[in-house]
């Protein structure tokens, strides 16, 4: 994002597993003319449940020089520095797995993170496999299962649409805007 880094104020993280965490360091690198701390919004089950895979990205975000972590009450799913936003506990990848809700104009984009790999499993109700789920990411499969039959029936409808993590091909065909700098005249 080069000098754009500065216009990001918040940061949402669907789960905490190191390949959705990692960069935080590059991050903050990137802002350290920035005296502002970056906002991560948090339920309270991704900011105290976790687990082998979750627990060391969650001290490594604690521990960041420019993160600000927010846990939201469980009753609330949305914040004051993010009017829109909608965060929602789901469970199932992670005990904290997280979805986030983004109003665009007509739109519901609805950022699922690793609860399917691709879009296509999702829609098709495919699981993961019984190594993957149980060995190498531990995942609560039951959970999973319903969160693809919801997601699924969420993304038919006509102005909703589900977006996988991992997905980059379905990402594209989404509709969803290439991220693009502002134009001088745009702030």
């Amino acid at each position: 994002m080069g000098q754009q880094i500065e216009r990001v104020s918040g940061l949402g993280f669907t789960h905490l597993h190191v390949d959705h965490v990692q960069g935080i360091q590059a991050v903050c690198e990137s802002k350290a003319s920035d005296t502002k701390r970056l906002i991560a919004l948090h339920t309270s089950d991704q900011f105290g449940i976790h687990n082998l895979h979750t627990a060391d990205q969650s001290e490594l975000l604690k521990n960041s020089a420019c993160v600000q972590q927010i846990e939201l009450a469980d009753s609330v799913h949305s914040s004051l520095q993010f009017p829109g936003l909608g965060v929602y506990p789901l469970g199932g990848h992670t005990p904290g797995s997280t979805l986030f809700a983004i109003p665009i104009e007509n739109k519901l984009w609805l950022l699922s993170g690793d609860i399917t790999n691709t879009k296509k499993d999702l829609v098709e109700n495919n699981a993961k496999g019984l190594i993957y789920s149980y060995v190498i990411v531990p995942e609560n499969v039951k959970r999973q299962e319903q969160l693809r039959v919801w997601l699924a029936a969420l993304d038919a409808q006509k102005n909703i649409s589900v977006v996988v993590s991992h997905d980059a091909k379905a990402l594209i065909k989404s509709g969803v805007s290439k991220w693009a700098p502002p134009k001088n005249n745009e702030r």
